[in-house]
C-alpha cells in the first residue's frame, strides 16, 4: 500500500505554500572555476587592451559610465597597472604574492629586498633552488614568518618537483594553473587571481575575493541595497559579469582604477 503523502500547510489568503519555520536557507555557492578561464590561454597586450575597453563601453552601461568619467590618459595607466610592457619571472611574482599577503606594501618591499640580497641580488634571482639552499633561520633573518618561510620552500620544492616554467605556464588555461597552484601551501584564490591577472597577463580573470573588488561591485551595480556592510558573494558577480567576458581582467582594474 502506497504511503500516504503529507500535506504542506497552506496559507488561505495567498493559496501559496507556507515555508516550514524550522528550515534555514541554504547558502548558494558557486564552483570557483567559473571567475577563470577554461579556454586557450590568451595574453593581453596593448592592442588586446584597446579592443577590451571598447568591448565593455558597448556592452556593460556601467562600465561605459566608469570609462566615460575616467581621465583621457587611463588606457596608459591600466596598461601600467596590467604590468604590460614588463614580464617578471613567474616564480619571483609568486614569492612577491607570498610575502605581500596580509603586510603593507611598505613592509612587503622591505622583506622581498632582503630575500632578494639573500638570494645573490641578481636581476634574475630567486630561483627555486637558490630558495631551497636557505634555511629558516635565513629567511626569518629576511623578516618572514616561520609560516611563510614554511610556504615560500613549499613553493620551491613544487616548482622544482614539477618543472614548472614561463614556458609551461603559458601553455597551461588559467584553470589548470589554479588546479595546479592550489596544491602549494599558502596559495589561495585570491594569489592565483593575482598571479594570472599582473604576472601571466591573462585576460578574463574575475578576483571575487578581493575586497576592493566586492565594495566597488556593490557600490556601481547594488547601489539601492540598504545594508551596506555586506559584500557581495562570488554568486552575486555571475550575471552582470558575464558581459565583461572575455577581458573580466580589465573590467576589474577598471573597477580598482576608479575606487
Amino acid at each position: 500500500m502506497e504511503t500516504p503523502k503529507r500535506k504542506r500547510k497552506v496559507d488561505s489568503n495567498t493559496r501559496r505554500i507556507s515555508p516550514n519555520p524550522k528550515s534555514k536557507m541554504k547558502k548558494v555557492k558557486c564552483c570557483p572555476s567559473l571567475f577563470v578561464s577554461s579556454r586557450k590561454p590568451e595574453t593581453l597586450n596593448v592592442k588586446k587592451l584597446q579592443r577590451a575597453l571598447i568591448h565593455l563601453k558597448k556592452s556593460c552601461p556601467v562600465m561605459a559610465n566608469l570609462l566615460d568619467g575616467a581621465e583621457p590618459d587611463f588606457e596608459t595607466q591600466v596598461a601600467q597597472k596590467l604590468s604590460l610592457r614588463s614580464n617578471e619571472n613567474p616564480f619571483n611574482s609568486l614569492c612577491r604574492s607570498l610575502i605581500s599577503q596580509q603586510l603593507s606594501g611598505k613592509a612587503a618591499d622591505s622583506i622581498y629586498t632582503k630575500f632578494i640580497r639573500r638570494c645573490g641580488g641578481e636581476s634574475n634571482v630567486p630561483t627555486p633552488k637558490q630558495v631551497l639552499k636557505l634555511t629558516t633561520k635565513d629567511l626569518r633573518d629576511c623578516g618572514f614568518s616561520q609560516r611563510k618561510s614554511e610556504y615560500v620552500q613549499s613553493l620551491a620544492s613544487f616548482y622544482e618537483e614539477n618543472k614548472l616554467s614561463q614556458n609551461k605556464f603559458e601553455k597551461m588555461t588559467d584553470n589548470e594553473i589554479r588546479e595546479c597552484l592550489l596544491q602549494v601551501r599558502g596559495i589561495g584564490e585570491w594569489t592565483i587571481h593575482m598571479f594570472l591577472i599582473f604576472s601571466l597577463k591573462r585576460g578574463d580573470v574575475l578576483p571575487v575575493g578581493d575586497l576592493v573588488i566586492r565594495k566597488r561591485f556593490k557600490e556601481e551595480f547594488q547601489p539601492h541595497q540598504k545594508n551596506k556592510k555586506v559584500l557581495p558573494e562570488p554568486v552575486e558577480f555571475i550575471a552582470a559579469s558575464d558581459r565583461w567576458k572575455p577581458y573580466r581582467s580589465v573590467a576589474s582594474v577598471l573597477l580598482w582604477h576608479s575606487a
